[in-house]
């Protein structure tokens, strides 16, 4: 049995140098809708503003209709918080990931989490819901942390704590990204598929199976 992780192309995914800014971003590329946990996130964001009345931004990227979760964002008075942008190119992600500060992924049902692993290639801290594979793509309480969805109070003291603690950003960003090199690199993953194909191809040759 080989397992073949989905490798992530860390010469693409990496961090980028860009002036110093007075804002901290909060975002997610995962989309609008109720499987990724959108309003989870919004509501999330806005307790976090209750305890935090540092200069703090949500931005929201991706696909799907974003009009019910605005609305939502209005009616707990984030609304000026909160920037929303169409799908972005994945050839383009990278830039945009470059602007996140702390990157979510409040999903409630979740296969892998291939956006939460080029965030952290990215040195970008994550929190994620510890849902479906999510968790496997995080170094608990290294690359960040996987938190109980249900948990709203949680979900905004690990979010509130990534914003007032830099010097703890930059050790989980790049925690995050010696993880992805270490586990998930996109070099890796070729290898052990190769080293699949050359084993089965192997076997059936010793079996007469041409």
């Amino acid at each position: 049995l080989f397992v073949t992780p989905f490798g992530i192309d860390t010469e693409l995914f990496k961090k980028h140098a860009y002036s110093k800014k007075k804002t901290i971003v909060v975002g997610t590329t995962k989309g609008f809708g109720y499987t990724y946990g959108t309003d989870i996130l919004i509501q999330t964001f806005a307790e976090t503003l209750k305890t935090s009345k540092l200069n703090v931004n949500l931005l929201l990227m991706g696909g799907g209709d974003a009009r019910q979760y605005i609305d939502l964002a209005e009616s707990l008075g984030i609304l000026d918080y909160l920037e929303v942008r169409d799908h972005v190119a994945h050839s383009n992600l990278v830039h945009h990931l470059n602007e996140i500060d702390i990157f979510v992924a409040f999903s409630r049902s979740e296969s892998f989490g291939v956006c939460v692993l080029e965030a952290s290639s990215c040195e970008i801290p994550v929190i994620t819901s510890d849902v479906g594979g999510l968790p496997e793509v995080v170094a608990n309480g290294e690359s960040g942390y996987a938190v109980d969805l249900r948990n709203i109070n949680a979900l905004a003291e690990k979010i509130h704590e990534l914003i007032t603690d830099e010097p703890q950003r930059v050790r989980m960003g790049r925690k995050g990204r010696e993880f992805v090199k270490e586990f998930y690199s996109w070099n890796d993953s070729v290898a052990i598929m190769r080293k699949a194909y050359a084993k089965t191809i192997k076997g059936f040759h010793s079996k007469g199976i041409k």
